[in-house]
């Protein structure tokens, strides 16, 4: 099984800067799969935030938010 994977953000109000989504440089990523098997996949990716008003120095992630399609089929996560 091959799908794509994305991230979102959940809740993003006017003064917030976005964050999950900036790891969608390079997306969408290719995950592939066979049968009933689970893995931990490793996304790495550079975000150039120069250009942004408020640019991040740093940071980190947990419970983020994907979206996996695979075909005319999508789910979020």
């Amino acid at each position: 099984m091959q799908f794509t994977l994305d991230f979102y953000e959940e809740h993003l109000f006017d003064d917030d800067t976005p964050v999950v989504s900036l790891m969608n440089n390079d997306a969408p990523y290719n995950v592939r799969l066979q049968g009933k098997e689970s893995k931990v996949v490793k996304i790495q990716t550079n975000i150039n935030v120069s250009n942004m008003k408020k640019h991040i120095q740093g940071g980190g992630a947990s419970e983020i938010n994907i979206i996996i399609k695979s075909g005319d089929k999508t789910r979020k996560l």
